[in-house]
């Protein structure tokens, strides 16, 4: 199948559908966290293991591991599918021999530690949650190898959805613990994240299994050639890409620090906030990332120049068009999404408000934050890993220097380092545009009629919901005193009047000024 517009559009759907099934579950998993245990200092600390623990899901598993995987493994099966074949099972091979060393290394230090009389009180608890977190490190890493060949197979949904699966046992984990202490629940819901990881890559195995059989025989399988001549050719990229991706774990692990810093309740605060801001950056740009690698790493290896610069000049156009719409609506809609979400049980007002600060700190780094979803696939289709690194590295120390004025110097909140992650995420993208200008690349696409839509929306949305609906997001924002209704019912009415407010008044002006929306992405691509 010739990789088109049209074809990257439909890949980016189905990958939309799985994703918008993991990301509802998603939200309910969040949901439940909220209510039980709302933003208390034992969910504070197991966010933090989680965040420490996960640094390595991003070095050796997901993202990185698909943007090293899929150029190499599209080049070897252009020649010959049995040789890309190959390629995966060393790799696979590899890769499980490496995890289990770090787990086994891992596990033992963090045992002689708790062993020991050192460290804080507060300081063993981590560890303790982070010894029943990190089994799930190995599983979690074979699926970003396992995902990496399915989308590379254009099958883009059970990767996408496979996370589903993850948050239902989260969940089921969440209320199963309904009756412990807040700290023994905690840390038994650290040990069933591994059993939940393990689960998310079990369901890709049987497609995975298929897929190589169509190329391989039973005993070629099990033969892998681990460490072999041929994995040489993802070291340099994968320590390239590794640099830059530990730099923005490293610095996403920082953030949780300053955020401790600025308040006990901070990294609960930034943890509910991220989740609604990488909810559109998920289900529109991530899953157009997704399935514009693929496609560039084909046209690259076959040489078709024009193709790749269509393809990339139409994924940037869309995703201005779907990502700027969902900026704004996290700055009029973010408050009653929080409150109808969360705002009940142990989260109360001020945990509304905090979290509703972070939101905004973050929404302000949406839309760059989908372009280097765009941007950096373009690099690494042509196996270019020093760019990326670079733009990685450098936004990362952006970050923490923003994070010691905010928080050190200046005494802000928690907010303050959501502020800094996205205006470090702005610096990082015009890098990346600026370097893809100079090969030649794509320009900066004109989206001011979609800015315009989208602010007259939002104007609209936050006048008139203040008038006639008692939103108090407009109070909030100018420190006025404020109120938020706590019943349900009134929760989820606020919230569906603004939200239907918002974007019936977004398609009435995309349609008058003939612009593309948000929801001309579900009908074109079908």
């Amino acid at each position: 199948m010739s990789d088109t517009p049209t074809t990257v559009s439909r890949s980016a759907l189905s990958f939309f559908s799985g994703t918008l099934l993991t990301r509802v579950t998603g939200m309910m998993r969040d949901m439940t966290m909220a209510f039980f245990f709302g933003t208390s200092p034992a969910l504070a600390a197991f966010f933090f293991a989680y965040r420490f623990v996960y640094l390595l899901r991003r070095l050796l598993g997901e993202g990185l591991l698909h943007q090293g995987f899929v150029p190499h493994f599209e080049a070897k099966s252009a020649q010959d599918p049995k040789q890309g074949a190959l390629f995966f099972r060393d790799l696979f091979g590899s890769l499980l021999l490496v995890l289990i060393g770090i787990l086994v290394l891992s596990e033992t230090g963090i045992s002689l530690f708790l062993a020991s009389s050192r460290g804080t009180e507060g300081g063993r608890f981590i560890a303790q949650l982070s010894r029943w977190m990190l089994p799930g490190i190995v599983f979690i890493c074979l699926f970003g190898l396992t995902g990496g060949l399915l989308q590379a197979r254009r099958r883009f949904f059970l990767p996408a959805v496979s996370g589903a699966v993850f948050n239902i046992i989260w969940i089921v984990g969440v209320v199963t613990l309904y009756f412990f202490q807040a700290e023994n629940a905690v840390v038994l819901l650290a040990g069933i994240l591994s059993i939940a990881f393990f689960f998310q890559w079990a369901i890709t195995a049987p497609i995975v299994w298929k897929e190589l059989r169509s190329s391989l025989s039973r005993w070629e399988l099990f033969r892998p050639k681990v460490f072999s001549s041929q994995l040489k050719l993802l070291f340099a990229p994968l320590l390239l890409g590794m640099i830059g991706v530990a730099s923005m774990q490293i610095n996403s692990a920082v953030d949780v620090i300053f955020a401790r810093y600025a308040s006990p309740e901070g990294p609960a605060y930034l943890w509910y906030a991220i989740r609604l801001q990488q909810l559109p950056l998920a289900l529109f740009g991530i899953a157009l990332s997704s399935a514009l690698l693929p496609s560039l790493s084909r046209a690259v290896a076959r040489a078709e120049t024009e193709k790749f610069d269509s393809l990339l000049s139409f994924s940037m156009k869309r995703c201005v068009s779907l990502i700027f719409p969902c900026a704004i609506g996290i700055f009029v809609l973010g408050a009653a999404s929080i409150n109808l979400l969360f705002g009940r049980g142990g989260f109360g007002a001020a945990s509304t408000h905090q979290t509703t600060l972070c939101l905004w700190g973050y929404g302000i780094g949406l839309l760059p934050a989908a372009f280097i979803q765009i941007l950096a696939p373009a690099f690494y289709a042509q196996k270019e890993y020093y760019t990326p690194m670079w733009g990685f590295s450098a936004s990362s120390l952006f970050n923490i220097l923003l994070n010691g004025l905010f928080v050190f110097g200046l005494g802000f909140g928690a907010a303050s380092v959501a502020l800094s992650t996205s205006l470090s995420t702005w610096l990082n993208a015009l890098y990346l545009w600026n370097r893809l200008k100079r090969k030649g690349g794509e320009e900066v696409p004109c989206f001011g009629k979609a800015a315009l839509c989208s602010l007259l929306a939002g104007g609209v949305t936050l006048v008139l919901g203040a008038a006639f609906l008692g939103d108090p997001t407009l109070d909030l924002f100018y420190g006025r005193p404020y109120g938020f209704p706590r019943e349900f019912l009134g929760q989820l009415s606020l919230f569906a009047f603004q939200a239907a407010l918002f974007f019936g008044t977004l398609l009435s002006f995309t349609r008058l000024l003939k612009v593309e929306s948000p929801f001309d992405f579900l009908y074109s691509s079908r």
